[in-house]
């Protein structure tokens, strides 16, 4: 605790408050490098419901949550970009983005490496900007993971009206923690090719190429890049489609076909985020191709007022359709695994309900964050609920 002090402390002595919207580009064409790190450090309070008759728990939990450092720079009059972003955090040393890009044309960039794949504006945003303290179960079962691969696009970072990506990736997720939906109804565990301190090297050899695609409009001067309207102004709305394309999904792990329609409206500080979710899996033991097994959504609101201050509030679902449903317990039988056929143990459904609040201490560099929620379980026979409580510092600069 007296580290994570100690770091808060340099920082607000030896750094501006950040702008409460992106730096314009650099007027000149020289190269540059720039460090920047991100610290995240969180109190988080749950009660878990247990199961039938079973006692209710909690969990109070104090630790640093991510310690993300990230290299980045510029070169041949900015045509030319390249990134490192790291989680160093004991026992989860991790590889997160490690990619170069170059612009032939405004138009036409061309990025090469390991990086989010490009399935929703909503998830290509950075976890530094929720108005809650973390990312949601949608993200959690559909992604966007980080894969390796080769995207074309026009601008990611800086999206124009028309926003385009389209990559090709080797449909192998670098880490297990997005884009899990698969893994998680068929009870399969997955580890982390990306892991520089436990890799498992085998992982990589399982390539399966995925084509992603995500097309945008965002008129009016809308900035899509943060879920907070910084810039202030009169009515402006964006629309966005993402799709996945696995050419041969790895069984129990990944979906065939994911398809995703997003909307943000922004007005006078307040923004409004909707996306939906569709995963078309190829099931197992029936042997059907595309069929809908997962659908999920999310719903978000916040308004932030003074540029210092701001509420959210948030809604999430998931649900595992009938057919996969039916697919992940034949696959159960087939394996013995008898524990899975238990209907307490089916889970159908999860939803989750957030209320946050932010308090930006010194611009965008210090913010506090907390939020209060309940998530609930559906099974096929009972619904089992978690209430939580989170406040989280966040340093970044």
């Amino acid at each position: 605790m007296k580290h994570g002090v100690l770091v808060v402390f340099m920082a607000v002595m030896l750094h501006e408050p950040a702008a409460a919207s992106a730096p314009p580009p650099s007027s000149d064409n020289s190269d540059s490098i720039s460090f920047q790190l991100a610290l995240q450090y969180l109190w988080d309070y749950g009660l878990v419901e247990g199961a039938g008759d079973a006692t209710d728990t909690t969990s109070n939990r104090l630790l640093f949550r991510r310690l993300r450092p990230v290299i980045k720079g510029k070169m041949l009059a900015e045509k030319f970009s390249y990134l490192l972003h790291l989680n160093l955090l004991p026992g989860s040393l991790e590889l997160m983005d490690l990619w170069v890009d170059y612009r032939f044309f405004d138009w036409a960039n061309v990025r090469m490496g390991q990086m989010k794949i490009p399935f929703t504006r909503y998830r290509l945003g950075s976890f530094k900007d929720l108005p809650v303290v973390d990312w949601s179960k949608p993200t959690h079962y559909f992604g966007a993971e980080r894969q390796q691969g080769l995207m074309l696009h026009n601008g990611i970072g800086r999206p124009p009206v028309w926003e385009y990506q389209l990559g090709l990736f080797t449909g192998v997720n670098a880490r297990a923690s997005n884009g899990m939906g698969m893994a998680k109804v068929y009870g399969e565990s997955v580890r982390s090719p990306s892991l520089l301190n436990d890799p498992d090297p085998a992982l990589w050899a399982q390539m399966h190429s995925e084509i992603v695609a995500h097309l945008a409009w965002n008129p009016g001067g809308i900035d899509v890049r943060k879920p907070a309207d910084f810039e202030g102004g009169d009515l402006r709305a964006a629309f966005g489609l993402s799709a996945a394309w696995d050419l041969d999904p790895h069984p129990q792990r990944d979906m065939r076909l994911r398809v995703a329609p997003e909307a943000e409206i922004k007005f006078h500080g307040f923004t409004a985020i909707a996306v939906a979710y569709l995963g078309f899996v190829d099931t197992l033991t029936s042997g059907e191709d595309l069929v809908l097994g997962l659908a999920g959504t999310v719903l978000q609101v916040s308004y932030l007022y003074q540029q210092r201050y701001q509420w959210g509030l948030r809604y999430t679902q998931v649900a595992t359709l009938a057919k996969l449903l039916d697919d992940a317990r034949e696959y159960a039988l087939l394996r013995g695994d008898l524990s899975s056929l238990d209907p307490d143990n089916l889970l159908q459904a999860e939803h989750e309900l957030n209320l946050g609040f932010t308090w930006f201490l010194y611009g965008t560099t210090i913010r506090w964050q907390n939020d209060v929620g309940c998530r609930w379980h559906q099974f096929q026979q009972q619904t089992r609920r978690d209430y939580l409580l989170r406040s989280q510092l966040q340093l970044v600069f």
